[in-house]
């Protein structure tokens, strides 16, 4: 092997680490949001989150445990309900 050939294929390992440390980085300072867009915003965590306040709702987070289909919903409580 050449000694031209040695310094090239030194030179490009050492550029692929250096942008594999890199990318490492930016994964761990921006928790895998490197594209430039917004942190996903979690529906809820636990019911607690779902608290509306509302003393004449039941709230319920339904799957807490998957951030992208949690959802909250609020159930009228039959002791709330006003007949018509």
């Amino acid at each position: 092997m050449s000694r031209k050939t040695k310094i090239i294929t030194v030179t490009v390992i050492s550029l692929v680490a250096f942008l594999m440390l890199f990318t490492a980085y930016l994964v761990a300072k921006f928790g895998g949001f490197i594209t430039g867009g917004t942190s996903i915003s979690c529906g809820c965590t636990s019911d607690e989150s779902c608290d509306d306040n509302d003393p004449c709702t039941e709230d319920i987070c339904l799957y807490p445990e998957n951030c992208y289909a949690s959802r909250c919903i609020h159930i009228e409580k039959e002791e709330c309900k006003i007949e018509k």
